[in-house]
This record gives structure tokens, sequence and C-alpha cells, in this order.
């Protein structure tokens, strides 16, 4: 069995490497012996990604064959205008870094590759349809489109000429419901609950420890997007978050989880955690960063020996809930709430960046501290729940190996 995974930008979001070492063991379980390849990035980020990663495990490819490119910001608003005139004629952006013959399977992984306007997800994934390659979703959300982008991408007749289809949350599914798309269409935990972190000596980067413990945080430019002020404004309420953090008796490791090498610098979390780092450390306080270099497996055992975490990448709070760390959620999108949601039955623990201020991020992690046991025994349950869903679509797809969509 021949596997190849696309669609995502590069292992500098440790978000997508979670993904990939998840996949990757998931995938075996359900097809013994598989070999697996990942198209990711370009032929930059994949250089810095094998050199990082070569126990990962599977191959990596490009997803395009070009370099990168560093383009000013006029420069890129005249890129992406052209990639959308592409888009809207219905051709290829550019051509695959990967080859288009030989593959038993081409799952569409990343999560998020199908939030928004997924326009050229589904322009690639027809054609690798047109070349009788069979094509699945894997691990995604999906979400109510504008009828208008439905209807023109033909969404509902797109989702149902894919081979199989597997969704991270009920709304998801629900969504494809709702549309009569139920043939092939399985549940599962974010593949990034299946990794396991890798422990490593990582004391020295922890700040001094108040009488409460350590909180995590994680905070990113991405997430940024949606508050008023853009950058400025999460930049402040990290300083005031952690502030009144070390106040109440905890020590603060900044979380970076999108981060250098091959990282583009707008899309780091350097870029907003690096200030509040740099002037937490100028004020003496008990705040510490990890450094860079790390894989998302060691980030993953740090954010471990937490006491708390809070965080806007999605994949930072799994790799706390994953662990048994109780989490705050500082959400940017649908997809972190529904998620925080389904793990602790409702959105006490999910602060939505829109209108976050840093006195209601103190009480609502002061509420998990004050009860950590139980939110502990809470978190291990709600993940426990999530897993469950992989190991039943692992079951139902082994009972049809090797043989999957329509066959």
């Amino acid at each position: 069995m021949k596997i190849l995974l696309v669609g995502m930008a590069g292992l500098y979001n440790r978000g997508c490497e979670a993904i990939l070492w998840g996949s990757a063991e998931i995938l075996r379980q359900i097809w013994p012996g598989a070999e697996i390849a990942a198209a990711v990035g370009t032929l930059d980020t994949l250089s810095a990604d094998e050199a990082r990663l070569p126990d990962l495990g599977l191959q990596l490819l490009p997803m395009s064959r070009r370099h990168r490119l560093n383009l000013s910001r006029s420069a890129r608003g005249a890129h992406w205008m052209m990639r959308n005139l592409r888009d809207r004629l219905g051709l290829m952006n550019e051509a695959p870094g990967y080859p288009l013959e030989g593959w038993d399977l081409v799952l569409e992984v990343g999560g998020d590759t199908f939030v928004g306007r997924p326009s050229m997800a589904v322009r690639r994934d027809r054609f690798l349809l047109s070349r009788g390659l069979p094509v699945g979703l894997w691990g995604m959300n999906l979400e109510p489109y504008s009828e208008a982008f439905s209807t023109r991408l033909g969404m509902p007749g797109f989702l149902g000429d894919l081979d199989l289809i597997t969704v991270r949350d009920q709304a998801s599914a629900d969504y494809l419901a709702g549309l009569g798309v139920t043939e092939r269409v399985y549940r599962m935990g974010d593949p990034a609950f299946e990794m396991e972190p890798d422990p490593w000596d990582c004391a020295e980067w922890f700040p001094a420890a108040g009488e409460r413990g350590v909180v995590g945080l994680n905070l990113s430019p991405l997430a940024a997007e949606v508050m008023k002020d853009g950058q400025r404004s999460m930049i402040r309420l990290g300083l005031e978050t952690s502030r009144r953090l070390i106040k109440a008796g905890f020590g603060v490791l900044l979380v970076p989880h999108c981060a250098p090498p091959a990282c583009p610098p707008r899309d780091s979390d350097l870029a907003v955690l690096g200030p509040v780092y740099r002037r937490l450390s100028d004020e003496g306080a008990a705040v510490s960063i990890l450094p860079d270099g790390l894989s998302a497996r060691q980030i993953k055992y740090a954010i471990s020996r937490c006491t708390l975490f809070a965080g806007a990448r999605m994949h930072s709070t799994i790799a706390a809930w994953s662990t048994g760390v109780p989490t705050l959620t500082l959400s940017y999108s649908r997809k972190s709430t529904n998620l925080s949601r389904e793990i602790y039955g409702g959105d006490d623990y999910a602060v939505s960046l829109c209108q976050a201020d840093a006195a209601d991020i103190l009480g609502r992690l002061l509420r998990l501290a004050d009860k950590h046991e139980e939110m502990q025994a809470l978190t291990r349950e709600g993940v426990a729940r999530l897993r469950a869903y992989t190991a039943q679509m692992v079951e139902q797809l082994r009972a049809k190996a090797p043989v999957v969509g329509r066959s």
C-alpha cells in the first residue's frame, strides 16, 4: 500500500509535523507495512525539514518544484491575485513536485486545508481524481461555506466524488450529513493526539516555578489577525497576562509552535512571543522561552511538564490536552472552540481572541488551577473520547483493507 499525503505548507509549523507523526501511526495500524510519503512545502522548506527530522519515518517530497518566494508585501498581493485568477479559471497554479503515478491512495491532510475558501485544494484534488487516483480527506475540518462559493466550486458533488473522508470534529460530520454526503465518511480525533512526546532535558529552559507551578503560553501572529490592533494587541495581551500570572504565583513558559528553521517571519510565533519575552526578561520576571529547532514531539514533552497551558495554535493545545494538562484555548476560529467544547463539554475554557482580556484569561486559568486534579481527569476523559473515534475508524477501515473507497 503506497499512500501520499498532500496539502501542508511546511513542517516549521509543528502542528503540521504532529499531524504527520500521528497520521503515519494510524495509517500503519490500518495498512501494516504501508509506504507513506508526504508532499510538504517547497524545495527550501523540504531540506530544512529533512535535516531536522531524520527519524520521521516517512518520505518527504516537495508540494511544488519552486523555491520559496521572499516577496515584499505589495508583491505578495500581486502574486496572490494571479493565483486567485488562475484558480477561478480552473487552472493548476504550479506543477506538482511529487509523482502523479503509483499511489494507492492520496490524502489531503493538514486539518485546515478546507477551512475558509479551499479553492486550490479542490482544484488539486479534482486534478488528481481526473488521473484515476483514489483521493480522500484526512482529519479535516469542514465548515458551512457560502452558497455562492459552494455552488461555484460544486462542493456537494466534489465531496461525493471522494473515496474517503475523515473529519476531526462533529460539526464537520454534521455539515456533510446536511449535504447528503454520508458514504465513506468517518469520524476521528486529530491525528496529533496519537503522537508520543519525546523526553529531553528541558529543565534549563523552564522558568523558576512559582508556588503554583508553571503555565505554558502560546501566542501566534495568525491568531492576532482577528484582534483589533493585530500583533500589537497580541503582544500587549501576552505581556499583561504573563504579569498577572507571575503575580498570582506562577512561572511562565513561552512556547513557540510555529518557528525556525524555514519558517516565514510573518508566520513565526516569535513575532509576538519574542517581544513578550524580551520585555519581561528586562523586568526580571519569572519567564522563559523554548529554543528554536525542537521537534513537535520535544515541544509536546515540554508542554507536558507544565501545570497549566493556554494556547492560540490549536496543535499546541492538543499537545497539552493529550498529556493531561488542563488547558485554556485562546480561540481565533470555530475549529479550536469546537474542540475545546468536545473535551470539556462547554465553552468555559475557550476565550475568543476578538474580545480577550488578561483579567478574564487569568480568572479562567485560576479556576483550572483551583480544581487541578478534577480538570486533569476531565481532560484525559475528553481526549479518550476523541481517540476512541480514531480507534473505531481504524477497525472499520481495517475490515475493508486493502480496499478503500468505492472499490
